[in-house]
């Protein structure tokens, strides 16, 4: 465990939390992984590649833009409407 949590994050990949670690191990060392299920964490979860982030990185800045566009006509919209 000692040795997972020491070693360097592969590149593009961020490094693994103590739970992360914990999580490994008890997924390798157990038939059934009852406890971690019971404690919401999820195994077998896919790991990111780069491209998926990037995807994801792309898609929330279009979301904020669009977020960001949506409220300055909502001002705009408001002051009309308090002027007239």
């Amino acid at each position: 465990m000692e040795q997972q949590l020491a070693a360097p994050p592969e590149e593009g990949e961020e490094p693994k939390s103590a739970t992360e670690v914990v999580a490994d191990v008890l997924d390798d060392s157990t038939k059934k992984n009852m406890f971690l299920q019971n404690v919401g964490i999820k195994i077998g979860r896919p790991r990111s590649n780069v491209q998926n982030v990037q995807a994801q990185l792309e898609v929330e800045k279009k979301a904020n833009s669009f977020m960001q566009n949506w409220m300055i006509w909502k001002g705009e919209r408001r002051k009309k409407n308090k002027q007239g």
